[in-house]
């Protein structure tokens, strides 16, 4: 079977277009129908000839058909979810253009004028989820039907777009397969964050929704309701905006309930690099250990090292011990990585699990990752810390084992320490070629044999690679990664040296922060 995923834009002339859509974030909202994919029975509904007057759609008469159904109401709602072939007629269609840097009231002429809307059809392909009703009754806050398309007629490719009713009501064909749903979920509440960050509020009750909005209307007074705030300049919008985030210039999200995060809603190549920021970041990074910035391009080498200086004292990496500088490399504190000689370093991170910086006294506090092109299957993996300590067979073991550098023996650290910042158990070590076959034990630093480091590193290594506990980064052209270097470790996986020529070309930039805590 074949794959593409389209999204639908406005071109620069003013009609729409499609674009192949390669990631894998949502915007503001996106319903979703989720299935096994195992074949069974389906819904197959065919309508033509519109007889009902008005901008209703098919959809909507679906809906209608759904309600009518005897036992249906209240918290016993029908929810289906599937493809919809206007095999005949027109409809009518919007396309969302690029977010504006100003302020839009939700029904206000400029909103009107900013929402781009079409005809297009025949021969369309819609994707659609549709719900009786709303089963909590409104406490969940549903979209109830929700329906996409994009084109399959050669005469018209570049349609696609948000499906609203069809206007040849006397031509117009529909063929539509669903499947019911057995259960609806909803996966982060944007409506009732109001823009608050879990910091804030990470409870979601309606009483406790309700309470902090009427604080925050006491106290703010803006976009919550039209009669509250008059102003619409945008320097009021962000400064509110910064507020109801927690200080926050932009939008994070939890990748899970352990650690990492996604960061969305900025332009690390516009925005003022100021100590705000880097503070805040700083903040955050440490919270979630792993900030994932999605969408920031091919940031340029000294933008890199700028955002870096924000965060602390950019590490030279060219004096690394443990390798060479490549001949493309534009600065000593940039270091490139990649599956192809010719453009960067390869091999890197292959060693073994690893925090970075343990080929120095002070292992680094930050590293940043930029990527400039993915190839396939060359995920980074991130593995929590505090976890990993946590969950160590014999850990009295650990408690007074001191590791040792595999590339200068007068490099040596506890294996388990405190985190300087955050305060729990935490780890420093380097596998594989970094580290050395013989660790140390007791205050007096007396080596161990080789047996039982080997035994310490397989206990380690094994709890690392406990089901569930590590992640992988898929990389896209344009992310940024922040790990915080001393409540994390990372492994790049086999495929990240994969030949460029079959996979694709892979390029990191990697730039690092100096460590100020000794462990």
């Amino acid at each position: 079977w074949y794959q593409r995923r389209v999204h639908g834009v406005i071109e620069p002339g003013g009609g729409p277009g499609t674009r192949d859509y390669r990631g894998d974030a949502v915007g503001p909202l996106g319903n979703f129908h989720l299935s096994e994919g195992k074949r069974d029975k389906v819904v197959r509904v065919e309508a033509t000839v519109r007889k009902q007057d008005g901008d209703v759609g098919f959809l909507e008469m679906v809906r209608d058909a759904l309600r009518g159904v005897p036992g249906v109401g209240g918290d016993r709602q029908v929810g289906l979810g599937g493809v919809v072939r206007v095999e005949r007629g027109r409809v009518r269609s919007h396309i969302m253009p690029y977010f504006k840097d100003s302020v839009m009231r939700d029904g206000s002429k400029e909103c009107g004028e900013w929402l781009q809307f079409f005809e297009a059809g025949p021969w369309l392909t819609c994707v659609s989820t549709i719900l009786s009703g709303d089963p909590s009754g409104g406490a969940m806050n549903l979209r109830l039907e929700h329906t996409h398309f994009f084109s399959t007629d050669p005469a018209r490719p570049r349609e696609a777009g948000h499906y609203h009713n069809d206007v040849t009501p006397e031509t117009v064909r529909y063929v539509a397969y669903f499947a019911p749903a057995a259960a609806v979920h909803r996966v982060g509440d944007g409506f009732r964050r109001m823009y608050l960050d879990d910091t804030l509020c990470p409870c979601t009750c309606q009483s406790t929704f309700d309470r902090v909005r009427a604080q925050l209307r006491s106290q703010v007074r803006m976009y919550l309701d039209d009669t509250l705030c008059p102003c619409t300049c945008q320097s009021t919008f962000d400064r509110v905006r910064a507020q109801f985030r927690g200080q926050r210039p932009y939008l994070i999200t939890p990748l899970c309930d352990t650690f990492g995060a996604v960061i969305t809603g900025i332009d690390l190549n516009r925005v003022a690099l100021d100590k705000t920021l880097g503070d805040r970041i700083t903040a955050d990074a440490h919270k979630y250990r792993t900030l994932v910035f999605k969408g920031q391009g091919a940031m340029h080498w000294t933008r890199q090292v700028a955002f870096t200086e924000m965060l602390g004292k950019p590490f030279q990496e060219v004096s690394s011990i443990n390798r060479k500088k490549h001949a493309s490399t534009p600065d000593s504190r940039v270091f490139r990585i990649s599956n192809d000689p010719k453009v960067g370093l390869t091999g890197v991170g292959r060693e073994g699990w690893h925090i970075d910086g343990t080929v120095t006294d002070v292992p680094h506090k930050f590293t940043l990752l930029q990527c400039h092109s993915a190839c396939e299957g060359g995920d980074t993996l991130i593995c929590p810390l505090k976890e990993v300590a946590d969950r160590l067979p014999g850990r009295e073991r650990f408690d007074d084992a001191y590791f040792i550098s595999g590339h200068d023996a007068s490099i040596v650290h506890p294996i388990v320490c405190k985190h300087p910042v955050r305060g729990d158990a935490t780890l420093v070590f380097g596998l594989g070629a970094l580290s050395s076959s013989r660790y140390a034990r007791g205050a007096g630093r007396e080596r161990m044999s080789e047996e039982e480091t080997a035994a310490l590193v397989a206990a380690l290594q094994s709890t690392i690679n406990t089901p569930g506990l590590a992640d992988g980064h898929r990389w896209e052209a344009g992310d940024v990664v922040l790990m915080d270097n001393r409540a994390v470790c990372q492994f790049a996986s086999r495929s990240t040296q994969s030949q460029s020529a079959q996979t694709g070309l892979r390029l990191l930039q990697r730039t690092t922060v100096l460590g100020t805590d000794v462990p």
